[in-house]
């Protein structure tokens, strides 16, 4: 190989590092907007501390002698360790998104979450949510007594009982 075929080589090879670089940087750039028109992080912030709330709330009211200051205390410290916490997640879920969408889609993406319905969208997200927990919670009780009750007449069927 000659000088001049590998400063070509060379050269064409940068050319396609800086278009490479180009692209991931303007893909992220789009997940960033994404991400801050969903509202992703508060998103995930008040939903992750529902739920951690209710079922860490169940657990210690199953402990009387735990005082409601002491228990209101620990709500405290998992609050903030999950608002701490939710810039490192950012960061994983941002390379889900760069993975799954091309930059195109990315972009028209980020023109829906601009438009008055994508912003309905994003405001009635937790609202949303909010009620399809309810309904998940009445269908979860309604499966699992169904549940209960199969295995309950399969076992019996065999000579066990639970």
């Amino acid at each position: 190989m000659n000088i001049k075929n590998g400063l070509v080589g060379f050269s064409l090879f940068l050319f396609l590092c800086v278009g490479c670089a180009s692209a991931d940087t303007e893909k992220h750039n789009l997940v960033g907007q994404l991400l801050t028109l969903t509202k992703a992080a508060e998103q995930i912030e008040r939903v992750s501390i529902q739920a951690v709330h209710l079922f860490v709330g169940q657990k210690l009211a199953q402990n009387p002698k735990i005082p409601d200051t002491e228990k209101q205390q620990v709500m405290t410290i998992i609050t903030e360790t999950f608002r701490e916490s939710i810039p490192e997640l950012m960061v994983p879920l941002g390379k889900i998104y760069e993975q799954t969408f091309t930059s195109s889609e990315l972009q028209e993406l980020v023109v829906f979450y601009k438009t008055d319905i994508g912003k309905k969208l994003v405001d009635s997200q937790p609202i949303l949510f909010q009620k399809a927990m309810i309904v998940g919670a009445a269908w979860g009780q309604k499966i699992q007594k169904e549940s209960m009750r199969r295995i309950k007449e399969k076992l019996a069927s065999k000579g066990y009982k639970i």
